[in-house]
């Protein structure tokens, strides 16, 4: 698409405008605050019904439609964007326009209406403009970010969704499968602590169950594959002789000893001490806390939001997409803070495992207690068992919570053994009968054995359930990380193809400094890496040791080649506002060399305030004469004064005719000295050394005389020697020209005497200054292309210099002659 003709009406700070552009670049210049910004938001709505500008972080309380009609228009119905464009697909140009009252439609003036609309569908969100501020957004941006940026500006945000959506199915089965092992283990514990064998293991279990059988006269077990300890076995015991187990009182007594030893106690400390450093890595634990249901909103929302809305929980007035945008963003990040919560989590349901280890076997022991005739005090049992169920539950709010209350850290050991327990476990095991009947000895086996039954049937129902989960997680693991594999294998085609176009171009601009300039871009699991080369001294980050200026370069360079790859075949405008300025001055010849060679295809509008470089851009012939328009004078009542930019001599000579001699000579001097200083590095002149690394215009000017006809003497001697008499014919003619012009400036010789300080200039009369004017004007019109009005440059192989050409390479004189 390319636009023909721009009309803008009270729109922005532009009150009536009208750009008649057909189809080619357009450029305005003028000062900061003169209204050019407003000319690029008016393409904004026009294509996209919204104003990037009003939108992001610090606009709260601006909207498109409060903030987007000219600040006196009365009605939202008068401002409007119109434009006439040629759409590829449609034959006939169209004409549409788009008002800030209803920014979501297109009205289509003249035109088919169906193809516009599927036109404008089929370029819904992409992107076309660069302005100064979102430069280096692709350059110094974190690597998600920069995925974002990248994926949203290539119309790949769905891959993304997708990856979420798969990633959330993944975390919710970790999470389920985290929850079916603890209860496991769990079970686990209970059987090792029924059977006073530490910690599990499935051969020490074993071997304490064969233990048992052996005193029945049992055969030994080769598994525990099912509930039945007691098979093969033959046994009748004396329920009377078991209402205490003094064997199980024995093992808990035990047990809670090995509570207490340096080992247990260091095991937990280290074990919450890691807690709370998962806990650290949050970004915002407040925020953390209601993850879950904050995602479940999200997710419910999105699909939802398709226009301009105001929020249905704080009211507040987003533009289209804008809430959509905040929401996926806010995902993102929820996603990431998700997975450091879960894994916080996790260690707390390790940490409660030990404390129902505590659980189980004093309440196990204070049944006990309260069965004996002549108990031993149960109080401090009492206590401790309360104790240790309050802390357990404290462990579940600290998983909601996200916290680690201070009491926790010694509350957590000291309940594990509390003071004064030892003593009391010493004289519960004092009252444990030493003569029991051999009957009744083994009737507390056989209950061991029946307990061990019940527990084993509920590990084998726990483990069905584990095992369950684990292929769930591991379908959902393998799920994503085939997705991610897929999508890295068919993106990776496409960044590849980006990052050789971005080095290509970078190397383009910068290649003086940079000819073998590498990058490599490269997708994470959430991420998109880029590094690029710094001068042969290995891969680093963009904005780790690269200059500002080399910066922006570069980020100019990477929009270029992503906008070029997605809108080539669809969209052939590209916007750039203000951007150019923050290149390095060396390079911005180049820019604009890439800018007409490289992309002579799009459609470019842009807009600059300093007006050299606007000067720079007409001479290498990317901005015909009648589209440069220069802003100046800007009220708020009638917007910005208007006026088709000249050249630097027709603006002096207006200066001239107003009496205003220095602003002309300041004007005059300036130019002619960057025009030099452009030639003598296109044709790679020798001037003079300056430490200042700033020449004045007599080095410049004679550095740039002698190499230019020392190439067209070069070019006449080339274009005989092959024998090319239309070749040799134009070149005499150009060497002609060029003897007669500086014959001409002779007659001025002591006014264009280089020697002449740069202050002597306004000192010059009307008559003086305006004869300086008009014979620079024709000098320098010899070092120019009459076609396309660019500067003549030499083009070198290697160090051989091959041709003396202009930006369009009409004019073009060969300079290798042919061999003898």
């Amino acid at each position: 698409m390319k636009v023909i003709n721009l009309s803008i009406k009270n729109f922005r700070g532009l009150k009536d405008i009208e750009l008649d552009i057909q189809s080619h670049n357009l450029l305005i210049s003028g000062p900061n605050g003169s209204g050019k910004s407003g000319v690029i938001d008016a393409i904004e709505f026009l294509l996209t019904g919204k104003i990037s500008r009003l939108q992001g972080d610090g606009t709260a309380g601006i909207t498109l439609k409060k903030h987007g009609p000219h600040v006196d228009s009365k009605k939202l119905e008068e401002s409007m964007v119109t434009a006439k464009l040629a759409i590829p697909g449609i034959k006939q140009l169209v004409t549409i326009s788009r008002c800030v009252k209803t920014p979501e439609l297109i009205t289509v003036v003249e035109g088919n209406a169906n193809q516009v609309e599927s036109y404008f569908a089929k370029i819904a969100g992409r992107e076309f403009s660069l302005s100064r501020r979102e430069l280096v957004k692709f350059i110094t941006a974190a690597p998600r970010a920069r995925l974002e940026q990248i994926q949203a500006l290539l119309n790949l945000s769905n891959i993304d969704n997708t990856r979420l959506t798969i990633k959330k199915l993944e975390n919710s089965s970790k999470a389920d499968y985290t929850s079916k092992k603890n209860a496991t283990l769990s079970k686990r514990n209970e059987i090792a602590l029924q059977l006073g064998v530490g910690k599990y293991s499935g051969t020490d279990v074993l071997d304490a169950i064969n233990k048992l059988r052996a005193t029945f006269g049992g055969e030994v077990l080769s598994n525990l594959s099912k509930a039945d300890t007691k098979q093969g076995l033959n046994f009748k015991p004396d329920e009377a002789s078991v209402e205490i187990n003094w064997l199980q009182v024995k093992v808990d007594i035990d047990t809670l000893r090995g509570f207490a030893n340096s080992n247990a106690h260091e095991n937990r400390r280290r074990n919450l001490l890691q807690a709370a450093l998962i806990l650290d890595r949050l970004e915002d634990r407040a925020k953390a806390v209601s993850i879950s249901s904050k995602q479940s909103m999200i997710d419910l929302a999105l699909p939802m939001l398709d226009s301009d809305s105001d929020c249905v929980l704080c009211d507040k007035a987003w533009e289209t997409g804008e809430l959509a945008e905040y929401l996926q963003k806010k995902r993102i990040f929820l996603e990431s803070e998700s997975r450091i919560a879960q894994e916080f989590r996790n260690h707390v349901d390790q940490l409660k495992l030990s404390l129902n280890e505590v659980i189980v076997v004093v309440s196990r022991l204070q049944t006990v207690l309260a069965n004996l005739k002549n108990p031993v005090s149960s109080s401090l049992f009492a206590s401790w068992l309360k104790s240790v169920d309050s802390l357990a539950r404290e462990m579940d709010r600290m998983k909601s919570s996200l916290e680690i209350p201070e009491h926790v850290s010694s509350e957590f050991s000291e309940l594990c053994m509390p003071n004064g327990a030892l003593p009391v476990l010493k004289d519960l095991e004092s009252i444990i009968p030493k003569e029991r009947s051999e009957k009744t000895k083994l009737s507390e086996k056989w209950d061991v054995l029946t307990r061990t039954d019940l527990l084993i049937e509920q590990l084998i129902a726990c483990r069905v359930n584990e095992v369950a989960a684990k292929l769930v997680e591991a379908n959902t693991v393998l799920l994503y990380n085939s997705f991610i594999k897929a999508r890295d294998q068919v993106l990776q085609s496409l960044y590849d193809s980006i990052k050789d176009r971005f080095r290509e171009l970078y190397r383009f601009i910068n290649n003086s400094d940079e000819a073998s300039f590498e990058a490599i871009l490269e997708p994470t699991e959430a991420g998109l890496n880029l590094t690029v080369d710094f001068f042969g001294r290995g891969q680093h980050p963009p904005h780790a040791l690269h200059s500002e200026g080399h910066q922006d370069g570069m980020g100019l360079c990477l929009f270029l080649a992503l906008t070029e790859r997605l809108n080539k075949d669809v969209l052939r405008i590209i916007v750039l506002d203000d951007v150019v300025m923050s290149v390095d001055a060396a390079h911005r010849r180049r820019v604009a060399e890439l800018l007409k060679m490289e992309f002579g295809d799009f459609q470019f509008v842009i807009t600059t305030h300093e007006r050299v470089w606007s000067e720079q851009l007409c001479k290498f012939g990317l901005v015909k004469k009648a589209n440069q328009w220069r802003f100046s004078g800007w009220t708020v009542s009638d917007g910005p004064r208007m006026e088709q930019q000249a050249g630097y001599f027709d603006e002096a000579q207006k200066l001239i005719s107003s009496n205003l001699i220095s602003e002309a000579a300041s004007l005059l001097r300036h130019n002619i000295e960057l025009e030099f200083e452009s030639l003598c590095d296109g044709l790679s002149a020798l001037v003079p050394y300056s430490s200042s690394h700033q020449w004045t215009l007599g080095p410049l000017k004679d550095a740039a005389i002698t190499k230019f006809k020392k190439a067209l003497e070069k070019a006449k001697v080339a274009a005989n020697s092959w024998t090319n008499t239309e070749a040799a014919s134009n070149v005499s003619a150009r060497i002609s020209a060029f003897d007669l012009a500086m014959a001409e400036t002779n007659k001025e010789h002591w006014i264009l005497n280089p020697a002449v300080h740069y202050n002597e200039w306004a000192t010059f009369d009307e008559s003086e200054l305006s004869r300086l004017c008009e014979a620079y004007r024709s000098f320098m019109d010899c070092f120019r292309c009459p076609s396309c009005n660019s500067l003549m440059f030499i083009v070198t192989d290697g160090p051989t210099e091959t041709n003396l050409t202009c930006s369009c390479s009409r004019s073009n004189f060969g300079l290798i002659k042919k061999s003898a």
